[in-house]
């Protein structure tokens, strides 16, 4: 499924910045284990066809190389299925703070371990510094941005000290979001900044201070329904202008239409099944960045 819509909008012309991501292609994605609420390694049905996952990830590997966008490919490794979803890697620092730097995540759960020594494998043949978080601290980075902040995520995943740790590798202020709900164990999955006006979200996967904290730092507000927040719909990513989405529903489209919102739509349903969607498929490697640099700040 690959539906597009075109329109003019400046005001999203800020985020015509994207050059380069990574990816991993399928070659041994399964459902291999349980560590999220979408995931079942014993159920025939839950299980990942083959064949679906690849033409899915195949659309959305040609969909983002025709935007004109470079791609790099991680090298599949059997026995360590989530590799295709590069995004929780960590975090790219501004080059004006420290030059191809990664901050790498500390994951939670000992089956994602394992992908650390292949990212890390990556970045040094490609040359990045890479900066580790204390043992201690569990943090899957997985981010949300527009021009004047960051949004990140603790809770399920996450400990709330790794924000504090990371807010030295920011060149814009932090706003914390707190998880509360097991199906949105990422920031990603429950919540999508669409343009510096507009956030899309699901409520009740968060503490009620992190939704007033959301009414007020966005003009525009996408609630999701709860059908639209299990299918992943806020897992999107914006790049060059376009919302790659992988759910939209008759009543998202209405919602985008009025906004003037780009989008394609592009079905990933094989890779829901293991709780990740289009945004966890693709890591932003290196961006145009803005000639500001904010310094952060503690909040």
């Amino acid at each position: 499924m690959h539906k597009q819509r075109n329109t003019k909008n400046k005001s999203v012309k800020q985020w015509d910045r994207v050059k380069k991501v990574l990816m991993c292609p399928p070659k041994y994605f399964r459902i291999e284990f349980k560590i999220n609420p979408y995931m079942d390694p014993n159920d025939p049905k839950k299980q990942v066809n083959p064949q679906i996952a690849w033409k899915e990830w195949r659309n959305l590997y040609s969909t983002i190389k025709n935007m004109g966008i470079e791609i790099d490919l991680l090298q599949p490794i059997k026995g360590i299925p989530d590799l295709v979803f590069p995004a929780d890697m960590g975090f790219v620092v501004n080059p004006k703070i420290s030059r191809k730097t990664v901050v790498l995540s500390n994951f939670k759960w000992s089956k994602r371990q394992k992908e650390t020594y292949y990212y890390e494998q990556y970045l040094k043949k490609n040359k990045y510094k890479i900066i580790k978080l204390p043992k201690h601290i569990s943090f899957e980075i997985n981010i949300r941005e527009t021009d004047n902040f960051y949004l990140l995520g603790y809770g399920i995943r996450n400990d709330k000290e790794g924000i504090r740790y990371l807010r030295k590798y920011f060149d814009k202020p932090v706003y914390a979001l707190k998880l509360v709900s097991p199906w949105f164990y990422h920031l990603s999955c429950a919540l999508a900044v669409l343009n510096n006006d507009t956030v899309m979200y699901y409520p009740k996967a968060f503490d009620d201070k992190s939704v007033k904290l959301l009414d007020k730092l966005f003009k525009n507000k996408i609630i999701l329904t709860k059908k639209e927040a299990l299918n992943l719909a806020g897992n999107c990513i914006v790049m060059n202008n376009k919302i790659v989405i992988n759910y939209m529903t008759p009543r998202l489209r209405k919602i985008f239409n009025k906004l003037n919102l780009n989008f394609i739509e592009i079905s990933v349903g094989e890779f829901i099944k293991a709780g990740g969607a289009i945004n966890c498929m693709v890591f932003v490697l290196s961006k145009k960045w803005e000639a500001p640099v904010f310094k952060s700040k503690k909040r």
